[in-house]
């Protein structure tokens, strides 16, 4: 009972250590950043308006990008508290620190304390925006709406696609709006055959820890069950470093907020069946429930045909002839 509690803790904090470094990496926010600079006739800093936000208490703030230190080290989004003096050709008169970089886009919105990257403007790419709902927001010419959406193709999108850019250049500084980008939606349904991949490794780490605790004291048995452990962590380090999820679908705090997924994707779901004639519209629908059902269908297979072989190796154990018993003919 001891070897089989040792083992199966062991598998399970190697499987808990792996994914944690996914899960801190996903949740990770990209940001694009903004410096203060002096302005000596008011008294005071100039920052880009769009870096001004809405803190926890609904009062004006700004999001400095710290560097951590020790096992914090990195970037992390730190709320700073700040009064906003004025408005001075798209600038924001503030009282912050000279030289001190802040955030003015994220990916998805931010709360304090968040670990952050910061990202670079690349090739631009054309993209096509679902908006839901349009409330009083006003709408370019090219827009499609239907059922309460909108949707907006657009020819170029600066890349990484940071949500708050493209509502601010479409909308205005400070407008709010729940906008997606189709391309992140076909990204985020490509990703999910390897996200069942990787349970499905997981799984299976599980059972060969089993198996090991079942064939000890044979040596040669037990190391065979080790050295496919070992397999399993390898590929699944290598799987989960090539998944990458869009962070603007990702949920604020917890990575295994499933309700979450099921409200946005819900939403997202209406939002293309509403517009059943554009052909983006239509593959991007195709391609997530597609994908969606075979992660699902997938996983569920793999722990099926897991305890199926748990089973039998089980049964198997058990019908060997006791050890040292043996029957001669006279």
């Amino acid at each position: 009972m001891f070897l089989w509690a040792v083992t199966l803790s062991a598998a399970v904090l190697v499987n808990c250590t792996l994914l944690s470094f996914f899960v801190e990496d996903q949740m990770t926010v990209l940001v694009s950043p903004v410096s203060a600079r002096p302005d000596y006739e008011n008294g005071c800093s100039r920052v880009a308006l769009d870096a001004v936000k809405t803190g926890p208490d609904g009062s004006a703030c700004l999001y400095a990008i710290r560097e951590g230190q020790g096992l914090s080290s990195g970037l992390w989004a730190e709320v700073s508290p700040t009064n906003l003096l004025g408005v001075d050709e798209g600038s924001a008169l503030v009282l912050a620190g000279e030289g001190q970089p802040y955030v003015k886009f994220s990916s998805r919105p931010l709360q304090g304390g968040e670990r952050v990257r910061e990202t670079e403007e690349q090739d631009p790419c054309s993209d096509t925006f679902l908006l839901l709902g349009t409330g009083d927001l006003s709408l370019p010419p090219e827009a499609l709406t239907g059922g309460g959406f909108a949707l907006l193709p657009q020819e170029t999108v600066t890349q990484p696609f940071l949500k708050e850019r493209e509502v601010s250049q479409l909308f205005g500084t400070g407008a709010q709006a729940q906008l997606f980008s189709l391309r992140e939606v076909q990204d985020f349904a490509a990703a999910l055959p390897l996200l069942s991949l990787a349970g499905g490794l997981v799984l299976a780490t599980l059972f060969c820890a089993v198996g090991f605790c079942q064939a000890f004291p044979n040596k040669l048995r037990a190391l065979f069950w080790a050295g496919g452990c070992v397999l399993l962590w390898a590929g699944l380090w290598l799987v989960l470093g090539r998944i990458q999820l869009p962070s603007s679908l990702l949920p604020a705090e917890n990575l295994l907020d499933f309700s979450h997924y099921r409200e946005t994707f819900s939403q997202i779901a209406a939002g293309l069946k509403a517009f059943p004639q554009d052909d983006t519209c239509a593959q991007t629908l195709e391609t997530l429930t597609g994908n969606a059902r075979l992660c699902l269908g997938a996983l569920i297979g793999f722990g099926v045909i897991l305890v199926l072989l748990l089973a039998l190796s089980i049964t198997l154990q058990h019908r060997k002839p006791p050890a040292g018993r043996h029957f001669s003919r006279r």
